[in-house]
């Protein structure tokens, strides 16, 4: 009886302990809890913050990508010339009032393009510094010439169509509202009327005025057309004096040349090449402004304008008509040098192709690519561009520079 009686005395208070040991326990869980609940909500807001800073990098990028023109010539248009070095701030000032947003934009020129960096920073709800840094490229190329430069050419040369006609067409070309168009090389005296559907040559039209433009033609000037059938070989001719060159910035005053397209088939006729260096220029106009390729030599009163501004492209343009036959056309083109030498010995040229693998197949094997030769051609090929550097160096083959591949010699 005293042995239960003390064991009992010994044990009491030990059912108080262990239920402040489950308190303790349970206020540890309930702190824990409180702090985990208190980083998810920081997290989330970080998260929420960082997708915010993407956005607004994102969209100061876009913004600087979206210019209309390379300098500014009317007002209230976006230009490349724009595409500067800026801070900003978005947002409230305080954490306390909502998160404000710290934009540092860095653009840093490098002649063919600018390089874009933009830093959006601020701090999170206990303080600490977080930022967000996005990078990009733009490419100071006019906007009205970036389409048609970098447009991929269809598989079979036919079917797409750019203003209720085949892309086959030059763009310069005049509509003539009876499904054709009629298209005159700048500075010579030959026109060619087009199918609006197929984008072939079906008509040839001599003796115009040389300063005579497409869009000028009339119907009275095509009475002395004469029906001859054929596709158009097209593109330009492009120089680049730099060491190493720079196939995307090639716009040295052009040399001397003319272009030559040589048949496999010598029974056939043979093609009619016409090349002009010419200059683009930009001009304002009561419908906004305009972007023009004319005569390298050419001033603003020849073409009845007061003033305009020259954008720094100057290149040769060329077009070779080559008559129509069952089978297509097979041949090589080629520049013909007027007064300059092509080699490999400084004092020379080098011609290079400007190509591109654009059906994937890892090799320059179509006719739309601009192959060494040419085979079976059926429809017209447009941008056939070369690019001319000087003989002791090699022309551009990466990617970023442009990618050519020596032609010549």
């Amino acid at each position: 009886m005293r042995k239960d009686l003390h064991k009992a005395q010994s044990q009491r208070g030990v059912g108080l302990i262990e239920a402040l040991v489950a308190f303790m326990v349970l206020s540890v869980g309930l702190v824990g809890l409180a702090k985990l609940q208190s980083q998810l909500r920081l997290h989330a807001d970080i998260a929420r913050q960082h997708s915010e800073a993407v956005r607004l990098a994102q969209d100061d990028i876009e913004t600087l990508r979206s210019f209309s023109v390379m300098s500014n010539v009317s007002t209230g248009s976006r230009s490349f010339d724009d595409l500067v070095s800026a801070s900003s701030t978005r947002g409230a000032a305080t954490p306390s009032s909502g998160t404000g947003f710290d934009i540092q934009r860095r653009v840093d020129d490098a002649g063919a393009f600018r390089t874009l960096a933009v830093t959006v920073a601020w701090h999170d709800r206990t303080g600490q510094a977080q930022q967000v840094s996005l990078q990009s490229v733009v490419a100071a190329v006019p906007p009205a010439l970036s389409g048609a430069l970098a447009a991929r050419a269809a598989v079979d040369g036919k079917g797409h169509r750019v203003e209720n006609r085949s892309f086959l067409i030059p763009l310069d070309a005049k509509d003539l509202g009876d499904g054709r168009s009629v298209f005159k090389p700048s500075g010579n005296t030959v026109a060619w009327v087009f199918d609006n559907t197929s984008g072939d040559v079906v008509d040839r039209c001599d003796d115009l005025p040389s300063d005579l433009s497409s869009a000028q033609i009339k119907a009275s000037d095509l009475a002395r057309c004469t029906a001859s059938t054929g596709q158009l070989l097209s593109g330009i001719v492009r120089l680049s004096l730099a060491s190493p060159p720079v196939a995307l910035d090639a716009n040295d005053t052009p040399l001397p040349l003319r272009v030559n397209l040589e048949l496999s088939d010598r029974n056939r006729n043979p093609p009619l090449c016409l090349s002009q260096a010419q200059k683009m220029v930009a001009f304002t106009t009561e419908a906004g402004t305009r972007r023009e390729a004319v005569p390298l030599d050419s001033l603003p009163a020849s073409v009845g304008l007061s003033a305009w501004r020259e954008l720094g492209e100057r290149f040769v343009a060329y077009h070779c008509l080559v008559s129509s036959l069952p089978g297509g056309w097979s041949g090589r083109s080629s520049v013909v040098p007027q007064g300059w030498a092509i080699g490999a010995l400084p004092g020379q040229y080098k011609v290079c192709r400007y190509s591109a693998d654009l059906h994937g197949s890892r090799a320059v094997d179509r006719n739309e690519e601009h192959p060494a030769d040419y085979s079976h051609v059926d429809h017209a090929l447009m941008q056939q561009n070369f690019l001319i550097v000087k003989g002791d160096q090699a022309g551009p083959s990466s990617a970023a520079g442009g990618s050519t591949a020596q032609h010549q010699p």
